[in-house]
């Protein structure tokens, strides 16, 4: 039935779906059994609910706590093709269902009564029974026997374990269990040879799980609705259930109060528990003292139904557990009572800020203010606040026997292109003060996250989790330093040339006392979503500078996941060239440090290189054109303004060919025509030798020699006799040429043929 209709009437619902990315309804009803539809009822979005637009009486089914999906692809007939086509599964949450549940235990009381509910503690264990390792893999979703548990048979386990209330009406004996035959998840691993565990509350004695259920004495038994309540929320009906005769559909004056268990002490006495018998038409503020007479306090008047149950509900504005009482006033020894558990209904993060109290910037990107550098702490201030009509905070969190706390679950802020969430570190814990507390924490990484609060323990008092307000940006966190890696030029010499580039150098952005490089630490053209920074990079000695690729910062760009590499694979990874101020210089250890705008003040590893001035001497010979001439060349580096240019023993990574020299055979009077000498280079770096080949008889003359250093050849080369003389190559090491002239520039020497060592043939002295 709908509102305006009646029973038997017909429905049409169509579907339609022309707006594209919307499907709507539309309800029609008919009140002619379906032979027309002219009593339009609506038409409605689907997200609307169905129920609205049939009225009344009418409600959807609510949506299952959890819905098990498993598939299995066809061979698609004869042939043998398994697929699932075009398969769309939309969900808050998926999870594999695996094997993980040995068995539940329950903590088993052995009787109850038939009046009172009575709680049990309920446990997912992961190993065989006697032991009990409890699952903490999320929360466990069970059907518990027998029937009769407060809130429904089907129920969830928060983190593994849940507190629950089982309540029997009839006497006799029930047996502690789980239906089988129903969906538990995770999955049993052995549902064939399953066998539920009992134990002695609070102890690992194994019990029978066998529970007697007795007739209750004369008295109340109060039955709450669940195994806690929100703070300021309606707590539903309470039953109170009489266990005396001459209840049933009476009405009687019943007096109720109620006392502080834990905390024992409330830390605000103006916070009492409110009690209605009629949907809170009226109220009244119960008292914490037992009654003094059958008039104080108050008796409320009740009416119980024909099975001897009357409904009251309470509201509580803090949160704890307390006990409510109550006596029949006209018989004061019927009297019952229970205990009530009242949680917090949110958490909310009210500032954050640097160890300076300097408030969170919350950056909107990687442009945003600068917050604290990764790994280093800062404090988050946190209150536990009531669902009343203007949220205030419980002042009794905190405070119970076994001190409730909160903590944090992370996210990224999305759309920034951030990746790595790891773990924060809480460095100070909360302690509060009237229900607020202050927490210091640190985050190993750059970026900006968002904090969600939530219940420490992950049930109030064993009763169910509280999850707070997320906050808005936290950061921009940045690196705390960077630390440096260079190779050296010439690695078996451990070495580097000034001016000669590093084959690599790598810079990682590292977090405060971590070695662990920050994954987010990356470039991007985009400056919105660029965590790294232009990096600049220094000599710690003062004794020169290093470049980079000609420029004087690396570019973001040259950042992934937190390293820079700078190898001249591309533009954006150019090679780094360090250069003494003076040259030449005297062998230098040098440390090159990098630090970007965020961090400047706070030093990394400094990458060390041993740096030498170097250059290749090139000489001047001369001999007979009959011989094979040798040619002095060696490699040299500056040791001191004392002991001046000496050959580089250390050097066995200079590469030159005999190819690297050019020829030039000119001038009036050169007998010695273009290549009729050549180059043969022999021996290992750092003892090359060269020689000339002899031009032979009437070919006396000279070549101006030139070693090849700079980073583009010229001349011609002869490494063959009577070649016409080819282009020469380069050794392309420029960091070693040398100011022979005014000018920095290669080595040249000339090599004569047909001169002899001294102008004397024969001397003889007498004396």
């Amino acid at each position: 039935p709908s509102a305006g209709g009646g029973l038997g009437d017909w429905y049409r619902i169509t579907i339609d779906s022309r707006v594209p990315g919307e499907q709507w309804i539309q309800v029609e009803r008919s009140i002619d059994g379906g032979a027309n539809y002219t009593s339009p009822v609506g038409y409605f979005n689907l997200m609307s609910s169905l129920s609205a637009a049939l009225g009344a009486g009418v409600t959807l089914p609510s949506i299952p706590a959890n819905f098990w999906l498993s598939f299995t692809g066809g061979t698609g007939g004869s042939k043998n093709i398994h697929e699932i086509d075009d398969l769309k599964v939309c969900a808050t949450k998926m999870v594999a269902s695996s094997a993980a549940i040995d068995h539940f235990r329950f903590e088993n009381p052995g009787t109850i009564d038939n009046c009172q509910a009575t709680t049990i503690k309920v446990t997912a264990c992961t190993d065989a029974a006697p032991s009990c390792t409890q699952f903490t893999g999320g929360d466990v979703y069970v059907t518990l026997k027998p029937s009769g548990w407060v809130g429904g048979d089907t129920v969830k386990l928060i983190g593994g374990s849940g507190t629950l209330q089982l309540a029997q009406a009839a006497t006799g004996t029930v047996t502690l269990d789980i239906d089988k035959t129903k969906s538990v998840w995770p999955a049993l691993k052995n549902a064939a040879t399953y066998a539920s565990h009992c134990v002695v509350p609070g102890t690992s004695t194994t019990t029978s799980c066998n529970l007697t259920v007795t007739p209750a004495a004369a008295g109340f038994g109060v039955t709450f609705p669940g195994t806690s309540q929100v703070a300021c929320d309606d707590s539903g009906d309470i039953l109170i259930k009489a266990c005396s005769s001459g209840y049933a559909g009476a009405s009687k004056n019943l007096q109720f109060w109620f006392g502080y268990t834990d905390p024992s002490a409330t830390a605000d006495a103006t916070r009492v528990l409110q009690l209605s018998k009629d949907g809170w038409t009226n109220s009244l503020n119960l008292a914490t003292a037992s009654p003094a007479n059958t008039t104080v306090p108050a008796p409320v008047s009740v009416t119980f139904d024909s099975d001897a149950t009357a409904r009251v509900r309470v509201k509580y504005a803090d949160v704890g557990k307390l006990t409510l009482n109550v006596r029949d006033s006209a018989a004061t020894t019927v009297n019952g009572s229970g205990t009530l558990i009242v949680r917090p209904a949110s958490f909310v993060v009210t500032g954050v800020s640097d160890m300076a109290s300097v408030s969170n910037p919350a950056a909107a990107d990687a442009t945003g203010g600068k917050f604290v550098a990764a790994g280093t702490p800062f404090k988050v201030k946190v209150e536990a606040r009531n669902n009343c009509a203007v949220p205030a905070v419980v002042k009794n969190f905190g405070k119970e026997a076994t001190p409730e706390g909160i903590k944090f679950d992370r996210d990224l802020a999305a759309g920034l292109g951030l990746t790595n969430n790891p773990a924060h570190t809480t460095v100070t814990d909360f302690v509060f003060t009237n229900g607020a507390g202050t927490a210091t924490l640190s985050w190993p990484e750059v970026g900006i996250i968002k904090l969600w609060p939530r219940l420490k323990s992950g049930s109030y008092m064993g009763s169910v989790d509280v999850v707070g307000v997320q906050t808005g940006n936290i950061g921009r966190f940045f690196a705390h330093h960077l630390d440096t890696a260079v190779t050296q030029g010439c690695a078996p010499g451990s070495f580097t040339y000034d001016r000669q580039p590093f084959p690599s150098l790598t810079v990682s952005a590292k977090a405060s006392g971590s070695f662990a490089t920050l994954t987010n630490y990356k470039g991007s053209s985009s400056p919105a979503i660029s965590f790294a920074q232009a990096v600049t990079l220094t000599d710690n000695t003062g004794i020169g500078g290093i470049t980079v690729g000609g420029s004087s910062t690396i570019s973001v760009l040259a950042f992934s996941s937190g390293v820079a590499t700078l190898n001249g694979t591309d533009a954006d990874h150019p090679l780094a060239t360090y250069s003494f101020t003076t040259n030449p210089t005297v062998p230098s250890a040098i440390g090159i440090a990098a630090t970007d705008a965020d961090n400047s003040g706070v030093a990394g590893t400094a990458g060390t290189a041993s740096i030498r001035s170097g250059r290749v001497r090139l000489s001047n010979a001369y001999g007979s054109e009959l011989l094979d001439l040798p040619l002095d060349f060696g490699l040299q580096y500056w040791v001191s303004a004392a002991q001046g240019w000496q050959n580089n023993t250390a050097d066995t990574c200079t590469a030159i060919q005999a190819s690297d020299f050019a020829f030039a055979f000119t001038g009036t009077g050169n007998n010695l025509a273009a290549c009729e000498t050549a180059m043969t280079r022999g021996g290992t770096a750092p003892n090359y030798t060269a020689t000339l080949t002899r031009p032979g008889a009437g070919n006396a003359g000279w070549s101006d020699i030139t070693l090849n250093l700079g980073a583009v050849a010229t001349g011609n080369r002869c490494t063959e006799l009577g070649a016409a003389g080819s282009g020469a190559t380069t050794a392309n090491t420029p960091w070693l040429q040398f100011n022979w002239t005014a000018a920095v520039g290669n080595p040249v020497g000339r090599a004569t043929f047909g001169r002899f060592k001294a102008p004397l043939i024969y001397r003889r002295e007498n004396y």
